[in-house]
């Protein structure tokens, strides 16, 4: 669907500029082209695995730095909240795709959409699009994980992957902090998204 070769516009807000999902997209060029990018909060929630407005901010600075690296020469950068309509006139005066994080937003931004004498409007649903590339952690998959925080029990570590994916470690939490090659046992599907179970791949944590 998306090829180097066909470059499109996108329009990126603070919500979506913090989302773990989207630079592993842009720097594997399964989004590729120019960015117009909107650090003020356009027309989606912020994130709820935000802890806090510092944390926020830190990691949409830091994801620009990133777009800036992958995305050399086409990234516009709004420093101002701009007014939603006006958002949707940027969009369409260039022919933009409105990155959202899911349905929900989608749905929010062409009810707005239609209340304007703005037409045609075009999005790209992030949740939509990683559902579609992410892969099956199977039992048995390997995988690198940071363990941030310890678990309900007392040796289970708690880690997360691209996109808010949580994973459980049986015995990871002697590993905080640490960088753990952990063996897939099992995952369930949850109302906020897949929970992975796993243990460390190694008796001794390395």
């Amino acid at each position: 669907m998306f090829f180097k070769k066909r470059e499109k516009t996108y329009i990126l807000d603070g919500p979506i500029l913090a989302d773990g999902r989207v630079i592993p997209l842009i720097e594997k060029e399964l989004i590729y082209g120019r960015f117009i990018c909107i650090p003020q909060p356009a027309y989606q929630a912020i994130p709820s695995r935000t802890n806090n407005e510092e944390t926020y901010s830190l990691r949409i600075r830091e994801n620009i730095e990133h777009l800036k690296k992958f995305a050399q020469g086409k990234v516009t950068i709004f420093k101002k909240q701009l007014p939603k309509e006006e958002l949707l006139r940027l969009a369409k005066k260039n022919n933009a795709l409105i990155v959202v994080a899911d349905n929900d937003a989608k749905a929010l931004l062409l009810r707005e959409a239609s209340q304007t004498t703005v037409k045609g409007l075009k999005t790209l649903n992030l949740a939509e699009l990683y559902e579609i590339l992410k892969p099956d952690y199977l039992p048995g998959t390997a995988f690198k994980v940071v363990v941030t925080k310890k678990g309900k029990e007392v040796d289970e570590g708690i880690g997360y992957l691209d996109g808010g994916i949580k994973v459980v470690v049986t015995g990871g939490a002697k590993a905080m902090g640490k960088e753990l090659e952990v063996v897939v046992q099992g995952s369930i599907e949850t109302n906020v998204g897949k929970l992975i179970f796993a243990k460390p791949k190694y008796v001794e944590v390395r």
